[in-house]
């Protein structure tokens, strides 16, 4: 998903994206790194580290409301917490704002 980057700041447009619902998830790489991203609620967002906390994995799946690490299994829910292990340390999570259909959130 794009997303522009000055300083630590990600911002990223929704509409037209699988952002734009409630439950939609997305994965967005900037020079700040991998961040996963849903829409919790109409107007709120979960901006997570695409980094597993086992192994340093990407973490590329996205299921039944759940992160799929691909190397050992290991699943979180939208807000990073371990739902599966190997992984015994949640995701680090960002805070975000949305405003106009925009997304912004510090790195």
């Amino acid at each position: 998903m794009p997303s522009s980057v000055s300083g630590r700041t990600v911002t990223l447009t929704t509409a037209g994206t699988s952002l734009a619902n409630v439950g939609g998830a997305a994965m967005t790489s900037t020079s700040l790194g991998m961040f996963l991203i849903t829409q919790t609620s109409q107007d709120t967002f979960s901006v997570l580290t695409a980094i597993c906390t086992h192994e340093a994995c990407t973490i590329n799946g996205f299921a039944n409301s759940r992160f799929l690490c691909p190397c050992h299994g290991s699943q979180y829910s939208t807000n990073g917490a371990v739902l599966v292990g190997p992984a015994t340390r949640s995701l680090s999570q960002f805070a975000s704002t949305f405003s106009n259909g925009t997304l912004t959130f510090t790195a």
